[in-house]
């Protein structure tokens, strides 16, 4: 996907699919965190492990626990 149109460093808020139902995830950097997501499901795709990829984030980590396999963002805003 592309967030050109999305600053850095604004707060916003993620929801993604997962199998307990949409997860409303609220994250200070919105951008950096879409990327990431995109980068994880490309090493998801390419069956390489995320773990060592995602330690230092925590929304990540959250995601990733809850969703197995690729993660499907449902929508996406900026909290003002």
């Amino acid at each position: 996907m592309r967030y050109e149109e999305i600053k850095f460093n604004l707060e916003g808020i993620i929801q993604v699919n997962s199998p307990e139902g949409v997860l409303k995830i609220t994250t200070s950097d919105l951008k950096t965190t879409l990327l990431r997501i995109d980068a994880v499901n490309i090493l998801l795709g390419q069956g390489r492990c995320v773990k060592t990829h995602i330690e230092d984030d925590e929304v990540l980590k959250e995601i990733v626990t809850k969703v197995s396999g690729e993660i499907e963002i449902v929508s996406y805003k900026l909290i003002q």
